[in-house]
Order: structure tokens, then C-alpha cells, then sequence
């Protein structure tokens, strides 16, 4: 199942502008609400809630210390039908140490056990920090997303996350990217203009029997440029 991402930008438009018969092309939408707005009454009006296209929420960078803005938004939008909702354990406006976030982070257990699907998404962080995680939130899933594993220097990370976590895998975000060591890096090129070896990552997530969502995460990327990402991604699956 392949999901596209769109998410609001600083004016609270959404990206990227499709049609709905372009976007029919996706199985599903990813909706990743902008740290600006953050107006979970403007997102319940989206079409794409209405029709129930949306299957997943990105929500913003969690403030760590109050996260009733977040839990809230969860509730509204789980009563529009929507299962899945992902969070970062990181946040790069927050200088609270991990354990620090841990603990808050487990807050969201409760909404887990409610039967809604809660994935922590790693950005910067390595298997240990969320196996820390993991041993205190139990109920909580896991987000890979291969783009930001490209990161800091180990291209392998990938593989290592999937072979740790592969039992609580529940949503996966790709895009390209040529390395490099911090944020600036994370460039979300279309599959093929990076140096990430996805033939290896869907061989990796074959062995590791995943079904679940694989969203398409990319940035500034015409119509084409995501439909060749699209198809280059089912092949992928497919010949495995």
C-alpha cells in the first residue's frame, strides 16, 4: 500500500496541489499538519478527511511540555475514521534530554491501548535510543523513515532498524537523499536521485514480512517526478 504526502506550508496551503484524479494514483494520504496552523478543526474540513483518502497524520513537533495540543488533535481526528498517527522523538526546538522525552512520550500509550496506532519516527536517533523507548512504551509503534536513516554517516541504518524493530513496523516513509551528516541533508529527492539503495530496502522488508502503509515523502517534486518515484517503488515491491 503506497501513500502520498502532503502537508500545509508556512501560509497553511497544502503541498503538493494535485488533482483528485492525480492523487487517485495513491492508495492513501498522509496529512502532516504544519507546526503554524496546527488547526485541527480546518483539517477536519479537508476533502481529503470528508472522503476518507487520509489513512495517516503527521503531527507537528511535539512540545514537551504540554502535549494535550497533540493528544487532542489525535482524539478529533481518530473520530473521522482516521487509525494511524505519527510523531518524531526528536523535535529540534527542544533541548530537553531523551529521557526527558521518553517519559513524556509514553503519555501516548493511553491512546494506543484505545486501539489507535501511535509510530514514533526516528530522525536523528540510532536502534538504541529507541529500544530505551520501547522498553517504557510498550504500545507504541515504529515509523522508519529511510531517508533520515541515511543520515550521519551510517547508509546501513536502514536495514539495522528493520531488522530490530521489524515486529513493531507499522509505517514507513520514503525518499531519496546523498548522505550527509545533519538536517540540512534531508533533502526528500525523488527514489533514484540520491544514493539510497531501496532494492536492498524492500529486499530487507520482504524478509521482514511487511504489509503495512509505505509513504512517499518528497519536496518540491513536479507530478512526474512522483509517479516515476511511484512506479519505481511498486516494481521494487513487486519483483521481490
Amino acid at each position: 500500500m503506497f501513500g502520498i504526502s502532503i502537508y500545509e506550508n508556512s501560509n497553511s496551503e497544502l503541498i503538493p496541489k494535485f488533482s483528485s484524479h492525480q492523487l487517485a494514483n495513491f492508495d492513501y494520504i498522509e496529512l502532516t499538519l504544519g507546526d503554524n496552523s496546527f488547526d485541527t478543526t480546518a483539517a477536519l474540513e479537508e476533502p481529503f478527511i470528508l472522503n476518507k483518502r487520509v489513512r495517516v497524520v503527521h503531527l507537528p513537533e511535539l512540545n514537551f511540555s504540554n502535549l494535550n495540543k497533540h493528544k487532542l488533535a489525535i482524539k478529533k481526528l481518530s473520530e473521522a475514521g482516521i487509525g494511524i498517527f505519527n510523531i518524531h522523538l526528536f523535535s529540534s526546538k527542544s533541548k530537553i534530554s531523551l529521557e526527558k522525552r521518553i517519559e513524556c512520550i509514553r503519555d501516548f500509550e493511553n491512546l494506543a491501548s484505545t486501539g489507535l496506532t501511535i509510530t514514533v519516527e526516528n530522525t536523528a536517533e540510532g536502534t538504541e535510543d529507541f529500544e530505551r523507548l520501547f522498553s517504557k512504551a510498550g504500545r507504541l509503534r515504529f515509523c522508519l523513515d529511510v531517508g533520515h536513516a541515511n543520515l550521519g554517516g551510517d547508509p546501513g541504518r536502514s536495514g539495522e532498524f528493520i531488522d530490530k524493530f521489524s515486529d513493531r513496523l507499522s509505517l514507513i516513509h520514503i525518499h531519496d537523499n546523498l548522505g550527509g551528516l545533519n538536517e540540512k541533508c534531508d533533502l526528500h529527492l525523488p527514489l533514484g536521485k540520491g544514493t539510497i539503495d531501496f532494492s536492498q530496502i524492500f529486499s530487507r522488508l520482504r524478509q521482514a514480512k511487511y504489509k503495512g502503509p509505505v509513504t512517499l515523502e518528497l519536496y518540491k517534486a513536479s507530478y512526474s517526478e512522483w509517479m516515476r518515484s511511484l512506479i519505481y517503488a511498486k516494481k521494487l515491491n513487486e519483483n521481490l
